[in-house]
C-alpha cells in the first residue's frame, strides 16, 4: 500500500482550499476539519466514546476545487465518491490519533480516498489491538499530490493516524473522500 501521484493539479490548490474551504477549528481538537458535500443534507459522525458517536457534522457545499478532484478521482478508480472531509493541519503539532473511518452513514463496500496538500506529513497505519512500535513499512510519506486509498474492509481491520511532526514543518491539509449512503438517524 504505496501512496500514488495525482498528476494535473497544482500547489496552488492548497492556498485556495485553505483561504476558502469552510474550515473549523473544533476546541480540544489539534487540527481543523471541514465536512463537504454534494447533497448537504448528508450528514457524518465521528468518533466513538463508549459506543457513542462524539461529533456530528452537518455538510457544507463542496468547494470546487475539492469537486473537481473528487470527480477526477471517481473517473479514475471507478468509485463513487459523494463526500470530502478535510483536516487541516497548521504545524507539526497539529495531528489525528488513531482511529478508523468507520462511521455508520459511510459505505464499507467503498474504499476511501485521501488527498495530500502542503507539507509532507506521515500516515502510520497498524492492524486493530496492535501493540509496540508501526514497523517503518507501515508509515507512508503523504508528499503534496499524493493520493492515498485505504480499500473496503481497511476500516474494520486497521487503524491509522497522522503522528505529529518530529521537527518543524509547514501546514498540510487532506482531503478524504468517501461514499456516504445515509444521513445519521435515517
Amino acid at each position: 500500500m504505496r501512496p500514488d501521484m495525482i498528476s494535473g493539479f497544482s500547489e496552488d490548490f492548497f492556498d485556495v482550499l485553505r483561504a476558502e474551504a469552510p474550515w473549523e477549528r473544533i476546541p480540544n481538537t489539534p487540527r481543523s476539519e471541514c465536512f463537504m458535500a454534494v447533497d448537504t443534507a448528508l450528514t457524518y459522525s465521528y468518533g466513538n466514546d463508549n459506543q457513542r458517536r462524539t461529533r456530528v457534522y452537518v455538510a457544507k457545499p463542496m468547494h470546487p476545487v475539492a469537486r473537481a478532484l473528487m470527480d477526477r478521482i471517481n473517473g479514475e478508480l471507478g468509485c463513487a465518491y459523494n463526500v470530502c472531509v478535510g483536516n487541516l493541519y497548521d504545524n507539526e503539532h497539529d495531528h489525528l490519533g488513531w482511529h478508523a473511518d468507520d462511521s455508520p452513514e459511510q459505505d464499507a463496500a467503498h474504499p476511501i480516498a485521501v488527498v495530500s496538500f502542503g507539507a509532507e506529513r506521515f500516515i502510520w497505519v497498524k492492524p486493530r489491538g496492535a501493540k509496540g512500535d508501526v514497523p517503518l513499512e507501515d508509515r507512508f510519506l503523504l508528499t503534496v499530490g499524493s493520493l492515498f486509498v485505504m480499500p473496503p474492509g481497511f476500516q474494520d481491520t486497521m487503524l491509522h493516524r497522522i503522528p505529529k511532526h518530529d521537527r518543524p514543518c509547514g501546514p498540510r491539509l487532506s482531503l478524504t473522500y468517501r461514499k456516504l449512503d445515509r444521513a445519521v438517524g435515517r
